[in-house]
């Protein structure tokens, strides 16, 4: 009996995107992936980590090396900007992200970006939705962090009455 290899996993473990103002980590569960950044972002970087070491990436048609690709010229408004392939062997999945740059002076008292130090939130963040939960942070988890970005730096952040200062 000869047993069949393991199917390849041609899937990222982790994307971030970073930029002068904040990162923010992306979910990949999905393979249409979205973010949100300030109007005065213009370029941002994507940091990128395949589950399988071996796999080769490429983001835009290019080969990425060390785990980053720079992304610039972003406009107001909704940019499409990355195609991030991911393949081992003959075995490939491709992720499409989606960045929307803020107009200025906008009016906008939601959210960019919500994540966890530690778990995840469900369901995953959109900033139209005002609710989330965790069940993923370990028991033996003392503290969590909470990662807050704002689509308007004037806006003030709260975590009951409490202002949280210093918010992206």
């Amino acid at each position: 009996i000869t047993r069949a290899p393991a199917p390849p996993v041609t899937t990222l473990s982790s994307l971030s995107l970073n930029y002068g103002a904040g990162d923010a980590s992306l979910s990949v569960d999905a393979q249409a992936i979205a973010a949100t950044v300030l109007n005065s972002i213009s370029s941002c970087t994507l940091t990128f980590t395949a589950t399988d070491g071996s796999a080769q990436i490429e983001v835009n048609g290019a080969q990425a090396v060390g785990g980053s690709y720079t992304l610039n010229g972003l406009t107001v408004g909704t940019n499409n900007v990355a195609t991030i392939v991911v393949t081992v062997g003959d075995s490939s999945t491709t992720y499409t992200l989606t960045i929307t740059r803020q107009a200025a002076n906008v009016a906008d008292a939601s959210l960019a970006f919500l994540g966890l130090s530690t778990g995840d939130i469900s369901p995953t963040f959109s900033a139209s939705r005002l609710t989330y939960t965790s069940s993923a942070v370990p028991y033996t988890t003392g503290s969590v962090g909470l990662t807050i970005i704002k689509n308007m730096q004037a806006a003030t952040v709260k975590i009951g009455n409490t202002v949280i200062p210093g918010q992206q």
